[in-house]
Order: C-alpha cells, then structure tokens, then sequence
C-alpha cells in the first residue's frame, strides 16, 4: 500500500517548500525540525497526492534527496488558543441542538464511545479522528470531539451527514406578523440562574449612562422614476420602521464566571425579532457592496513574470565557464545531476534551439523592455530579454539590444523583426541555470587574463571551493579549483595578469633599444638606393611549388595575374614588413620621392618598400609597392615617405605571375578571399621573361 508520508531533504534552507508541497494535494501534515532545517517531513491526506508529490520532488533541482519514512511519529502543533485553554469538560450547548432542528448533539462520553473507546467517568475526551487525548474543542453543532481544525477537516466526509441542518420553510414576519417567531428566534446558550450575577448586573445598568436618543431617518419618498419592483416588500419595511421603537444599546457587564451573556425576557424577544429582521433586510446593499469591494481588491493588475533562477551549486559541485564578462564569469552546473538524469543546463539549452527551430515567423511588432524572446546568436535561437528596442512599426525595423541569460552575453540584434515570439512557456519562464560570480581577489579581468579564461570557456571543469554570498543576491564571490591541473582559479589569474605586465615592460624595454640600435639614415650623407639594386626572387622551371597568394586583384584581368611567394618564405617577408615598421616609425626625416629611387612608403597604415615611377602634374606619385606587387597613385604631399635604410635587405620575395588556368581559383571568387590561400603550381618563363602558373590545386 502506498504511504502518504515521506520527508525530503533541501539543498537550500532558504527555499520555499512550504509552497512546494501545496500544489500537489491537500497536507495533512508538514514539519520542519528547527535543528535541522533542511530536512522537511510531508504528509497527505491521499496517498495518489503523496506520490505524485514525491515524483516532483525527486526532479525538482531543489531537492538534494527524497526519503521513506517507516511510520508517521509527528504529532500536530497546538495553537496558542489551545494551549491556553482551561482544562475543563465542555458541557453540550442545548441553544445549538435547538437550532438545528433538533439535531442530536453528542456529550463526551456518547463521542468516546463512537469511536470504539468507551469513557468513564472521571476521564478524558477523545478526537474522533486520530483518537489523541485529551482534547477540549467539540463540534458546536454535534459536539463531537477534535484536536483541531485539521482534524475536523478529515472527517468532514462521514461528519457533514451528522451535522448539516435540516431545511425548514421559511416565513417572512415583515408580512405576517406574529408568524413564525419561534422559529426565528436567536440561537442562546442555555440560561443558567445567578442571582448574584442578576443584582450585580442590574446595579452595573443603573450606573451606565444612557446613550443620547438619535433622530429617526425619514425614508426617502418614491419618485415614479425609482418606483421598487417588489412594492408590497417595500411598503412592508416601510410601515414596520415606522411602528418599531428606537432600541437603545445596552452595556453588559462581565461577570465572574467568564459569561457575558445578559438574560432578555421572553416578552421583549419576540417584539425585538422584527426591527431586528427589517434591519438585516436593510444591510442587504451595504453587504453586497461589501463583497463587490473586496473582489475589486483581489482583482490586482498582474505582475509581469520573470524568469525564475535556479539553486546556487554548492560548494564541492563541479562548474563550467558559460561566457567571460569585463568583470564576472557566467557559470552553471556542470556534469549529471544526482538522481542520475542529464544535465539540466544542456538539456534546457538543447530544448530552446529545438523549439526556436520550430518557430518559422518573426515578430510583427515591436517588443517592449523586459520581453522574453527568440533572438538569433551564432546561427541559431537562444532565448533573450529585450534591453532596449528602436522603432515600433516595421518599415522603421530599428536596432534592438537583447541579453542571453542562459550564457550572461549581450548583443544588438540589427532589426527587432527577426526576433521570435517563445511559444512554450516551461522554456519562455524554465529556470535558468547559469549564475554570475566573481573570482576572489579579482576586480576586473585585463585583456590578457579575458583571453586566458575565454580559452577555459566551455571546455575546462572546476571545483567551487569557496562560495561568497555578497550584499548583491545575484552575484556571488567564488574561488575555484581546476579539476585535472589542480590550480587555484584566482591565483592562476593573478599570475597571468603578472607575467603580461611584465611581458609588456620587457617589450617596451626592448623596442627601446632596437630604436637605440637602428642606424637611421642621414639626410646629409644618404645615397639613393636604385632598383638595380635589389635583389629580384626566381621561381624554377619544371618543379611543383607550394605558394602562397599575396595579392589576387588583377585576377580578373586581361592576363589574370597573381602575386605570390614560395611558402618557405612567408616567414623572411614577415620580418622584412617588420624592420620596415621600425624604420619608418623612428625615422623623423621625411624624404621626397624621386623617380627611380626605392623608398619607405606608408600605404594603408603600414610601411613598405616602393619604387616612384612617375610624377604626374597634379602632384601624384605612380608607386610600385614591392613586397604585394601592385601600382598605386600617392600623393606626393600627403604621403609618408623615408629614406631606405643602409642595413635593409634589398631581397626581394613576391613573385608576379599569370595564371593560364585561373579556373582551377574558382569562377567569380572574390580576390580578397583569395589572399592568404595557399596553391600547388608549375612554373615556367615565356620568351619575354614573363612567369606563367598551371594551377594544380588550391587549399587553406
């Protein structure tokens, strides 16, 4: 047989699971050991809500474990209205067996023996439910006896057929009166004679001054435009308010015995039942008013939801990087959770991309701050909150700044139009598993240290050793461990950030003496180097060559040429283009451009070797750029121009060809994705010199 009792044990204290358990079935029971506060004990009042209440449970990320208990030793916890209450035998009220129709209301000893126990004399009460004793609150209709409401509530299925009221035919005494009186007689508690609570009472009234008598209201006369629909019931209430005396508030006095019930003869009761009647017909409105005030309450307007986040890991638990920030890492939970299920981190993220694939439309209106979105990222859909939006038709389609809670990045998407709407709402609110953290000793991240964790993301596992909660509840402060090289995370960081200061020092320190070290040319002695004075690179016949292609501009072309250099000697042009960088930088002599003469130009930001082969009348210099083999007009008043060193190579590495079959490149390929490809060619020299490729395959 399946229990309705079980006890579960929280990763968090804080958590609520109070609540928790309220959405599976009606408690009996839930008891939370003050010493232990992790540790909840559940009871239901069905075992089928006890067991779909376990299975949540045991899913829910919340719970470390769910446990069997072998029996259920809890007993309920009185109230302090029962703890304080006398211990006396209540006596069965007669007013109330009186009231409802002469239902039979059960003593003690009639309870005690319902149940099986039969009472003697001089012994305690018994709750029909548990069968606690002793126990001092009765049903006021019956009188059975319960430990409290919780017990009562159990047995209301078998206890409503004992307790509920006979139906009687009701008579109204506004029309007839003098009819029905009895019946419509206040429920009283038997009357007990007192005599000297009688005199104590009577010379309590004569020493209570009387309350000034109030003007009697004048109903308001019926105008033909508000004339009642029942004007018989109208006129009724209207001639019965007229005959009744005011009734003057009387003050009653407590007495000893704990009673303040003030005896009423019997002739004045039955002349007081009418205003008292007219009166409740009266308040009729301001009831419902009442009740239409408390509905306009409850009827709140709703609060956005939000998305929920899930426990912290705690310390021991194994974490990955999700995404580095200028200050925090992002991270979440990383490997099986412990009922043995896949990670939720993965499987939520797996189930947003299938369910963003499934959405084939966009929004049609601009979204507000604060929406739960679709937003593209990396050649999918992840889930966002909107930050910021532009315009708010479509044809004004403006930019949208969205964050990705999942991973902790932030992005502007161009057009908010390409966003899609979340259409279930277990992964639009699903919890979000990844948590901001700080590392420990570490304010913000350097470019270095940002470059050394981006490598860490997603890839390498640590250990939380240290868990922080700080005065902000998102962000906590952490240390961790890395799982196979055993570092500490923050010592690790403040190690990289040191050896890249000192790595920067040692680069100044050393720019610093290259620049000492450089011979700068001097103006006064300086000789024009000539073209005959470099060295000029050749390709051999008949072999396969491994090139790389520096330049594929003129591709297109009549002659289809390429500049390109042998593989083996990307590393040698490399540190040419470098000295070029040092000597033009340090160079503080600008030199004009001379026809014939090689030089240093700096094209496009960058410093090369250049030969002048013609000025034109407007001012502007025709260059050959030696290391990319292209022709380039500069102006001869604008550009950067210096003397070409003494201790320069004048080797020189690009070679230009013509390529006879520049289909084997691909047909309408753009030639800035052909530089930097590398290609397998044979190489031969025509009569005018000229060097011809026969691609053979292209790569890289």
């Amino acid at each position: 047989m399946a229990e309705s009792y079980f006890k579960v044990v929280l990763r968090d204290h804080n958590y609520n699971a109070r609540d928790e358990a309220k959405k599976y079935g009606m408690l009996f029971q839930l008891f939370i050991d003050p010493k232990k506060p992790t540790e909840v004990f559940i009871k239901y009042k069905q075992a089928k809500d006890a067991q779909r209440a376990r299975m949540a449970f045991a899913n829910n990320e919340n719970i470390q474990c769910v446990e069997s208990l072998a029996e259920w030793n809890i007993r309920p916890k009185k109230t302090d209205a029962e703890k304080a209450q006398p211990q006396r035998t209540r006596t069965p009220n007669a007013g109330a067996n009186k009231s409802f129709n002469a239902v039979p209301q059960q003593s003690p000893v009639q309870n005690a023996t319902n149940t099986g126990l039969v009472q003697l004399p001089g012994t305690f009460n018994v709750c029909y439910t548990c069968h606690q004793h002793p126990v001092w609150n009765n049903c006021s209709a019956c009188g059975t006896f319960y430990c409290d409401e919780v017990c009562q509530r159990a047995d209301w299925p078998g206890h409503i057929v004992k307790c509920m009221p006979r139906l009687v035919r009701s008579f109204c005494p506004l029309l007839c009166p003098g009819v029905g009186e009895s019946s419509q007689q206040p429920m009283r508690p038997p009357q007990h004679t007192d005599h000297t609570g009688e005199q104590k009472r009577a010379e309590a009234k004569k020493n209570t001054p009387k309350p000034q008598q109030l003007p009697k209201a004048q109903p308001p006369k019926a105008t033909p435009s508000n004339v009642p629909t029942n004007v018989l019931k109208n006129l009724a209430m209207k001639r019965q308010q007229e005959q009744a005396p005011t009734v003057q508030p009387s003050v009653v006095p407590i007495v000893p015995n704990g009673t303040n019930q003030q005896s009423v003869p019997k002739s004045n009761a039955s002349k007081e039942n009418v205003p008292a009647a007219a009166s409740s017909l009266n308040a009729a409105p301001s009831k419902m008013s009442n009740l239409l005030i408390r509905m306009q309450a409850k009827t709140v307007p709703s609060v956005k939801r939000t998305i929920p986040y899930s426990a912290f890991p705690l310390e021991g638990e194994n974490v990955k990087i999700a995404y580095v920030a200028e200050k925090q890492l992002y991270v979440y939970r990383s490997g099986l959770e412990d009922n043995g299920q896949p990670n939720r981190y993965i499987t939520f993220v797996k189930r947003s991309i299938e369910c963003a694939r499934n959405v084939h439309g966009q929004l049609t209106s601009s979204p507000k701050v604060d929406d739960i979105v679709f937003a593209p990222f990396d050649g999918d859909y992840y889930r966002a909150v909107v930050l910021s939006c532009g315009g708010k038709e479509i044809a004004e389609s403006a930019q949208v700044t969205v964050y990705y809670p999942d991973f902790g990045n932030t992005q502007t998407v161009p057009h908010w139009n390409t966003l899609k709407e979340i259409p279930d709402p277990a992964i639009k609110y699903g919890n979000c598993n990844t948590h901001a953290v700080t590392i420990d000793g570490v304010p913000t991240f350097t470019p270095a240290v940002r470059e050394f964790l981006s490598g860490l993301q997603e890839t390498d596992e640590f250990e939380l050793t240290k868990v922080v909660n700080d005065g902000d509840p998102t962000v906590r402060t952490v240390d961790m461990r890395h799982v196979q090289a055993l570092y500490m995370l923050s010592e690790k960081v403040r190690e990289v950030a040191m050896k890249r200061v000192q790595e920067v020092e040692e680069a100044s320190a050393k720019g610093k003496n290259d620049a000492e070290k450089l011979e700068i040319p001097d103006p006064a002695t300086y000789k024009p180097v000539k073209l005959d004075d470099l060295i000029e690179y050749e390709l051999e016949d008949d072999i396969e060559h491994e090139l790389v292609i520096i330049e594929a501009s003129e591709l297109d072309g009549e002659k289809a040429q390429l500049a390109v250099i042998r593989k083996s000697e990307s590393l040698a042009l490399s540190n040419m283009l470098g000295d070029c960088e040092k000597y033009g930088a340090h160079d503080p002599n600008p030199y004009p451009l001379q026809l014939g003469s090689v030089c240093l130009v700096k094209y496009d930001g960058e410093w090369c070797r250049a030969l002048a082969l013609s000025i034109g009348d407007s001012g502007l210099v025709q260059c050959y750029l030696l290391d990319v083999a292209l022709i380039r007009e500069l102006d001869a008043e604008t550009t950067e121009c210096r003397r070409f060193p003494a201790k320069m190579g004048r080797q020189l590495y690009v070679v230009e060809c013509t390529v006879d079959n520049p289909e084997m490149l691909g047909a309408g390929v753009d030639s800035d994705s052909l530089r930097g490809k590398i290609i397998k060619a044979t190489v031969y020299h025509d009569e005018a010199f000229a060097t011809h490729l026969n691609v053979l395959s292209i790569s890289g």
